[in-house]
């Protein structure tokens, strides 16, 4: 039998996002004894189609403050798909290389027009990746997809907030479905931070703290608080 905590990867066929029932599983050994054997990522990854995908739950299931329709949650390679690649040259530091190949990379995700650009590395595959991360976070500030006033934590965003604080840096690649999270459950609460971080068992000033991560995401927040008469909130 299979227990511990849920593990949440990412489908590479469908793209969509599912947590794992099963991070460790009871052996029976000869003796009779019961030892705890750990089952590596990597097989939890490839065995997606079979083993795992009998034992898994879909995350986007219906109350989750994040829908199905978000595209933060998309896998990296069907997001792609849903994007325009623009490759073009920069200039700036970087040496020859960089000018003579069109390293600089711009994302456009034809579904909402909301785009994200990075020319700052020396291959295109970085700068592909970093945009990606980017273009990530802009849909989690843009795109809302909240259908009701109800809010329920995902797996991933209780894994991430303990004791109230929510621990996650901007540049792994939870962030931007944190993010999105967040900015959904504050707009199922009509923009009132205390009801958001009561739903979603954190602390205000954690849950202003983490929005002020990304100042534009702020800026939002403050923009639609303003137009409700709520006074702006300060990082």
């Amino acid at each position: 039998m299979y227990s511990g905590a849920y593990l949440l990867f990412a489908n590479p066929t469908d793209g969509l996002w599912y947590e794992c029932e099963f991070l460790t599983s009871m052996v029976i050994k000869a003796d009779g004894q019961q030892r705890k054997q750990y089952a590596p990522y990597t097989t939890l990854f490839s065995s997606a189609q079979t083993t795992a995908a009998r034992r898994t739950r879909h995350v986007n299931q219906e109350g989750d403050s994040i829908k199905s329709g978000h595209p933060s949650f998309l896998a990296g390679n069907v997001l792609l798909r849903e994007c325009t690649v623009r490759r073009f040259r920069h200039s700036g530091p970087g040496g020859q290389h960089r000018n003579r190949v069109e390293t600089a990379i711009e994302l456009i995700h034809e579904p909402t027009g909301v785009t994200a650009a990075a020319t700052e590395r020396r291959s295109q595959a970085d700068n592909q990746r970093v945009a990606l991360h980017r273009l990530r976070v802009r849909l989690a500030i843009d795109v809302r997809t909240v259908t009701s006033t109800s809010v329920h934590p995902s797996a991933l965003w209780t894994a991430r907030c303990r004791g109230q604080r929510i621990l996650c840096s901007e540049r792994h690649a939870d962030f931007p479905v944190l993010l999105a999270e967040c900015l959904n459950a504050v707009c199922a609460k009509d923009y009132d931070v205390r009801r958001a971080a009561a739903a979603l068992s954190c602390s205000v000033s954690q849950l202003v703290r983490f929005i002020a991560r990304v100042p534009a995401a702020l800026v939002r927040v403050n923009a639609e608080r303003h137009s409700r008469g709520l006074r702006s909130l300060k990082s």
